[in-house]
């Protein structure tokens, strides 16, 4: 399994404070979608309610190799946060990938 490029992956603090600052919310049935202007970066963000720290790891790994999969259908100009919900922990590799399409076709 491949890592998510550098250039792709949201990290800093202070990345996330504006995304959640300045940024838009859109609410779908797999994630909670944050998003602001920006470089077309990704975070995937798991809830401690999820679970121990190895099954959340395992749901945030699954969603990245989701992102990294399609980074294509990332919109370049903005950085998104993708925050999984308790219903979507379950879904696995198709699933998420369709999650991800209908989440991306969303901010285009």
């Amino acid at each position: 399994m491949a890592l998510l490029p550098e250039a792709y992956r949201l990290r800093s603090k202070s990345d996330f404070q504006r995304v959640f600052s300045e940024g838009k919310a859109l609410e779908l049935d797999a994630a909670r979608i944050v998003y602001a202007p920006g470089s077309g970066r990704v975070a995937v963000v798991v809830a401690r309610s999820l679970g121990s720290a190895a099954r959340r790891n395992q749901i945030r790994r699954r969603w990245r190799e989701a992102v990294r999969s399609r980074l294509d259908a990332i919109p370049r100009d903005l950085d998104v946060v993708l925050i999984v919900r308790t219903s979507a922990a379950h879904l696995r590799g198709k699933e998420i990938e369709n999650a991800l399409e209908e989440a991306f076709a969303c901010l285009r």
